[in-house]
């Protein structure tokens, strides 16, 4: 098979914009997808337990748990899954031609689902650590922090939303040119490559360049939504899939080779989103193609490098008896043996689905779930134990858990009820 051909099954040189035989596929199918809910309520999860596990003292003030259970948490790639989420979840949702009433629709049903608990959660935030400035607060309001204002202090996973509202404009611009997918992807790998060998650009260019390759990950969900058809599912090694996903957050195989190659920044230079993140794109491809049963061409070979990057990084390190030398070295070597021993368990991908009920609160989960955990540190009575840690651990879920479902499934369905008679057409 030829590079032409593999670029024709690809779709590289085609516009972005729905194919036919997949939207008509897509109107028989119910809307509601709870394999893609589960990934998702997974997503959220990985995030959550990451800032409770991977740093010192933010539940406890005088406890920290064991270093390993911080590095079993992939919680910047699941960020990034977010995004490819939310591109693929826009195709799904937006096959009609660009309008000027289709438009409407997209910024309102958009505008309906993120702002009003998004508003809550940042007043909340505040109210909790009043420390930050008024104009910090309304400039987080309007999704306009790392922009004009800092990211509010007592919530940093809100630096994320402002990516994410980017990423709901710019769509605009793909629904309304369709331009063919090859140019936008090389457009925004070479302004993802350009942010990081240029580590010392003004602020706002640097954030401009980490937000196009967050992008990256957006447009190929986008993507797979529009141009790749669904396939028959079948039995795969879902949980070797989440151990190798959790091996390329720790090795972050792109960043291994440019700091090989003497080009290593720090994340204050060149953003937390940058070009060396795109190097765990493969395995949330992979990931993601199973999870929503569209296999790309190439599909196998995609699986056979997911598995062979971290057993490149691993076996010289084992071969020069250095393993045991870092508990980074040592944790991925852990989990690529464990994928290799797990690969014969093979499962219906529907068993993701099981966390669809975590999926339907993800969103405040995700948003909400750092001031709970201030608030943890600051007032709970007991510190400096493994018990009170725990015991912290289980009110901080029982809270956190408690008022997601309250914004997600009590409250949410109200104000979309009220302002979608109020805003949409009927």
């Amino acid at each position: 098979m030829n590079i032409s051909t593999i670029a024709q099954e690809l779709k590289l040189f085609s516009k972005i914009q729905p194919e036919v035989n997949n939207l008509n596929r897509e109107k028989r199918q119910n809307s509601y997808d709870s394999n893609l809910e589960g990934l998702r309520g997974y997503a959220a999860i990985a995030v959550a337990l990451f800032h409770v596990f991977a740093f010192k003292n933010v539940l406890d003030p005088a406890y920290s748990p064991n270093e390993y259970l911080g590095q079993l948490q992939p919680g910047h790639a699941a960020v990034m899954l977010f995004f490819m989420l939310s591109g693929y979840v826009i195709g799904l949702t937006n096959t009609t031609e660009f309008s000027g009433k289709s438009v409407k629709n997209y910024l309102i049903r958009r505008a309906i689902r993120i702002i009003p608990i998004y508003w809550i959660v940042v007043i909340f935030s505040f109210l909790c650590h009043p420390v930050d400035q008024f104009t910090t607060v309304i400039g987080n309001l309007f999704f306009l922090q790392q922009v004009f204002v800092p990211t509010i202090t007592n919530n940093a996973s809100l630096w994320s939303l402002t990516y994410e509202v980017g990423y709901y404009f710019l769509f605009l611009f793909i629904w309304f040119f369709k331009p063919k997918l090859i140019t936008v992807l090389s457009i925004s790998l070479a302004i993802s490559i350009f942010g990081w060998f240029s580590p010392y650009l003004p602020p706002i260019l640097q954030l401009f360049c980490s937000f196009v390759s967050g992008w990256i990950f957006w447009i190929t969900g986008l993507w797979l939504a529009w141009k790749i058809r669904p396939q028959p599912s079948h039995k795969v090694p879902i949980f070797s899939y989440l151990l190798l996903f959790i091996a390329f957050t720790l090795i972050r195989p792109l960043s291994f080779i440019l700091e090989k190659l003497g080009y290593f920044y720090t994340e204050t230079n060149i953003g937390g989103v940058n070009f060396s993140v795109l190097g765990i794109l493969p395995i949330c491809l992979l990931l993601f193609m199973e999870i929503t049963q569209r296999r790309l061409i190439g599909y196998k070979l995609l699986r056979l490098g997911c598995i062979l990057v971290p057993l490149l990084y691993i076996t010289p390190l084992v071969l020069q008896g250095r393993i045991f030398e870092n508990s980074f070295w040592i944790t991925p070597a852990v989990l690529i043996f464990l994928t290799i021993i797990l690969w014969r368990f093979k499962m219906n991908i529907s068993v993701v689905a099981k966390l669809a009920p975590v999926g339907k609160i993800s969103y405040a989960l995700y948003i909400l779930h750092v001031p709970i955990m201030k608030l943890i540190h600051d007032y709970f009575p007991w510190q400096g134990t493994w018990w009170s840690f725990s015991l912290r651990f289980i009110v901080w879920l029982l809270i956190t858990v408690a008022i997601s479902i309250f914004l997600e499934l009590v409250l949410q369905p109200i104000i979309k009820t009220k302002l979608s008679r109020l805003l949409l057409p009927h």
